[in-house]
């Protein structure tokens, strides 16, 4: 090896290790804060239930919270019809119209969070809903903690053609 090439050699190497060496740390630091937003995006999950109780059908109309779960499990149609929805904004408005007179059910809870070595045994997976406002009602405005076993319930009348707008707000348990 020439004089330049060992030179250019003693120069490169060195630079290219504590690249590789900078690019270790940076991907442990994303995949650390990966980790960590994951984490938090779990703490913060909410789930809310609602159901029209009866022959008619309630549909959503709007969500804030575009990257919201909303699914429609057949359980919940049994004996009218309803939505399940996942979030983990923290926050959010939820707007919904009626086709009949009917009960409308409201639950609130944690997600549903199974025991990895035995998964027919819920882990209590608790979350802090901080208030809930229905048709601009404040139903409750202080700390409530609710999980997928202890949720929420809120029960109130419908009407045909009624819109139903719920805001709430979430922080992870205290």
């Amino acid at each position: 090896m020439t004089p330049v090439e060992n030179n250019l050699f003693g120069f490169i190497l060195p630079f290219l290790f504590n690249s590789v060496d900078d690019y270790e740390k940076k991907i442990t630091a994303l995949q650390e804060k990966s980790n960590t937003l994951e984490e938090l995006r779990r703490t913060l999950t909410a789930r809310i239930d609602i159901k029209l109780v009866g022959s008619g059908n309630i549909k959503m109309i709007s969500a804030s919270d575009d990257k919201a779960a909303v699914t429609q499990p057949d359980w919940i149609q049994k004996g009218g019809t309803g939505y399940v929805i996942e979030s983990f904004a923290g926050k959010m408005k939820l707007a919904f119209k009626t086709d009949a007179d009917g009960e409308v059910r409201l639950w609130l809870r944690g997600v549903d969070v199974r025991n990895p070595s035995d998964r027919s045994k819920r882990v209590p997976y608790w979350i802090d809903v901080a208030n809930l406002i229905v048709n601009g009602e404040a139903i409750f405005d202080k700390i409530t903690p609710v999980w997928h076993n202890e949720p929420y319930e809120y029960h109130f009348n419908a009407q045909v053609g009624q819109n139903i707008e719920l805001e709430l707000k979430w922080l992870p348990h205290r």
